[in-house]
């Protein structure tokens, strides 16, 4: 009777799900590591107390003299998502470093490479909430449901209207969006945003650091003729989101 039992018991722990740091561990292991590299980067910012404008200046002196300076630049560009380094500066210092067709190429690579590495980590790291036996079950699954649907849809109004960029990225990896429809979005989508800020780093001429650069107003009109003309178009693209859609219903 007691072989029996032990019998029993061990086939019942054989049945048993696997603990929570068995099923997790090599995202708690890539968690731990992604947070010893945020930790030391923003370690290294408040020691020497470099401020955005410092650390611009920083890249410029690491890339500019360098014959290899434009591919460290793109590498530097897809990785900053690892240390949450905002894109939109990199973006700024392609302008200022390269100029608008040089910057304009460069922080395209970079902008798209860092898009692809949001993406992972997001999918790496998330819940893949809308796959569930009820997809119509809250608003947040609904709302979800939906943008996976129109997975190229969503992510180009979110680059039109340029909301955070890193953002829209781990969000689309996060919720399992489909990495192609994604990825071919965030190039289209991406345009008028990475144009905005190229062509304001190029109107940033002059000696930054003396606090009186010189503007050229061509470069800075622009600039923000492609603020303009991308909320525009995201009004388009949902103008069109919602003209398919009464006409399916």
């Amino acid at each position: 009777m007691g072989i029996i039992t032990m019998k029993h018991d061990v086939e019942v722990q054989s049945t048993e799900a696997p603990s929570f740091l068995g099923r997790h561990r090599a995202k708690i292991l890539a968690l731990l590591f992604w947070s010893v590299v945020v930790s030391l980067y923003w370690w290294v910012t408040e020691h020497y107390n470099l401020s955005p404008a410092m650390e611009v200046m920083f890249v410029q002196d690491l890339l500019t003299g360098r014959i290899v300076g434009s591919l460290l630049f793109i590498v530097l560009f897809t990785l900053q998502p690892l240390v949450f380094f905002p894109s939109f500066i990199l973006g700024i210092a392609g302008g200022m470093l390269y100029g608008p067709v040089t910057g304009t190429l460069l922080v395209t690579l970079g902008a798209n490479g860092a898009a692809n590495v949001c993406y992972l980590v997001g999918r790496f790291f998330g819940w893949n909430i809308v796959d569930t036996q009820s997809d119509n079950d809250g608003f947040i699954r609904r709302t979800m449901h939906g943008a996976r649907n129109n997975t190229f849809e969503t992510i180009l109004t979110l680059h039109l209207l340029f909301v955070p960029f890193d953002l829209v990225n781990y969000l689309a990896g996060f919720f399992r969006m489909d990495w192609l429809k994604f990825a071919l979005a965030t190039v289209i989508g991406s345009i008028p945003g990475i144009l905005t800020f190229v062509l304001f780093g190029a109107s940033l001429q002059g000696d930054l650091l003396s606090g009186e650069p010189e503007l050229n107003f061509s470069m800075l009109a622009l600039s923000g003729g492609m603020l303009v003309l991308g909320i525009t178009l995201s009004q388009v693209v949902k103008w069109r989101q919602r003209k398919v859609a009464k006409i399916r219903g």
